[in-house]
């Protein structure tokens, strides 16, 4: 796996999705559970939509009964 610093595009993002085994959900999940304690699972969901990353919480909760 990249690092951020790797992954920065040159507007200052991070590559979040990108081709590997993980599936897509797996990887948004995985980057909220990495920011939740500190934007809370409501907050990073919208920042994710407003960036064109499209999941709702409850899809996010679901993901995670799975584990």
């Amino acid at each position: 796996m990249r690092s951020p610093v790797e992954s920065a595009d040159p507007h200052g993002g991070v590559e979040l999705l990108r081709a590997g085994s993980r599936s897509a959900t797996a990887q948004v999940v995985a980057f909220i559970d990495e920011h939740r304690e500190v934007f809370g699972v409501e907050a990073t969901c919208r920042m994710l939509r407003e960036h064109g990353v499209g999941i709702a919480p409850s899809t996010y909760r679901a993901a995670k009964n799975l584990e």
